[in-house]
């Protein structure tokens, strides 16, 4: 038993700090993430103990957000969002028996053999998998070339959505923004549902609030018009979704993912670790993807109008940051664990092993 409270910043939900929470890692607070060193300490019959109750609260979570934002809708669909990572099929398989649909956002930055596992993987469970990526001439590549305009909502001008060159941690939420979020708002279009009053999609995510400082306060469930994205594993560890796997060891696991420690399917880089480009290159050399970074990093280099750090890929964790703002980004929004990393559990944690 710990009696815990996170630094004032990372207070989800505006609690007073002078409140103590009362943490029982074998019982888990269903809004406040049990402390990693006390999961750590678990022996492995506590921690699949702790699973049976995060997977209990999990599906109350799900039930209580269906119940409180879809209660008088029609539900057409129930999508497990995979990314071709471990954690993702995790969730998915928790939520297997409610899910009609995979959904992936083919970013184009990833290597195939993932793309490949998750047409399989849905085949596989008997899935249709809806799989979307960037329009032609909005791809990751046009807007490392800086060919991607948009329409400023301050002048009403045509602007470069990215200015060119590969984007460092400051570009991430552009990234995001411009090749998966915009391929998620797709499918409500492809269920026909797109507008509607009365019907409703619901996305199953993976997000954690131990994973980052911006998702520290991720919400167990978010309306956004037609789709409801439901969270229920919010307050789960990456110690517990390998928990998961240890005890369902059947669940299908991508080789790409064993190789890099993450899913290899967002390959921008913007939050790249040291190293990280690197060891994709090294582990897939003639993957599409690999081949045309290195086509591309040419084609730039001797743009005046780029500056020298963003014409390498994965620079932002190669060099120290020369722009302020991507060195204040770097360290104030999203932790090293955005990049899909998790080194303090990989070395600390003797029951699960990488596979390198």
């Amino acid at each position: 038993m710990s009696r815990h409270r996170q630094p004032e910043p990372n207070l989800p939900y505006g609690y007073v700090d002078d409140v103590p929470i009362e943490h029982d890692p074998l019982n888990p607070h269903p809004e406040h993430p049990t402390p990693i060193e006390l999961v750590l300490a678990l022996t492995r019959s506590e921690r699949e103990t702790r699973l049976r109750a995060l997977i209990e609260l999990s599906w109350r979570k799900y039930e209580q957000a269906i119940s409180e934002h879809a209660g008088d809708k029609n539900i057409v669909a129930t999508c497990s969002l995979v990314s071709g990572g471990d954690d993702s099929y995790t969730v998915a398989n928790v939520f297997r028996d409610v899910t009609t649909h995979h959904v992936h956002a083919n970013t184009e930055t990833g290597i195939e053999a993932t793309r490949e596992f998750v047409r399989h993987t849905a085949s596989s469970w008997g899935l249709p998998l809806i799989e979307h990526r960037p329009n032609p001439g909005q791809g990751y590549f046009d807007l490392v070339r800086g060919n991607v305009m948009a329409r400023s909502l301050k002048t009403g001008e045509l602007v470069r959505a990215w200015p060119g060159g590969f984007p460092g941690p400051a570009a991430h939420a552009v990234m995001y923004q411009r090749l998966k979020q915009r391929a998620l708002a797709r499918v409500p279009h492809d269920l026909g549902i797109s507008g509607s009053r009365s019907d409703r999609v619901v996305f199953i995510a993976g997000r954690r609030r131990p994973e980052s400082k911006v998702r520290s306060t991720v919400p167990y469930a978010d309306p956004e018009g037609t789709i409801l994205w439901i969270s229920p594993m919010a307050v789960w560890h990456k110690a517990d979704l390998r928990t998961y796997r240890l005890m369902f060891p059947k669940i299908p696991r991508n080789p790409v993912a064993r190789t890099l420690g993450m899913s290899g399917e967002c390959g921008c880089l913007a939050n790249a670790a040291p190293g990280e480009a690197d060891r994709w290159r090294t582990a897939y050399p003639r993957d599409p993807f690999i081949l045309k970074v290195g086509e591309v990093e040419a084609e730039i280099a001797h743009r005046v109008d780029i500056p020298d750090h963003r014409k390498r890929w994965g620079w932002g964790g190669a060099y120290a940051d020369p722009d302020e703002v991507e060195q204040f980004s770097r360290n104030a929004v999203c932790s090293g664990s955005c990049g899909g990393e998790d080194p303090l559990l990989d070395i600390m944690d003797p029951l699960f092993e990488v596979v390198a």
